[in-house]
């Protein structure tokens, strides 16, 4: 994600869109990059759609 005032914000406001509970939160930054990683812990029924979501607001998203 970058670092960008809002960014987080519009995760956090999409998952409440969809009452998505976010039940643990980590920012990973890069040491040389103008950017991060946020790592999200939800309910796993959830985050296929979540994930999609996220794509359409221009959000790269992975799974683990």
């Amino acid at each position: 994600m970058s670092d960008q005032p809002g960014v987080l914000a519009a995760v956090t406001t999409a998952a409440s869109e969809m009452l998505v509970n976010i039940y643990d939160i980590e920012i990973a930054h890069g040491i040389e990059s103008k950017g991060g990683t946020l790592l999200l812990a939800i309910d796993a029924r959830q985050a296929d759609s979540f994930s999609q979501a996220l794509v359409a607001r221009g959000f790269q998203v992975g799974h683990e």
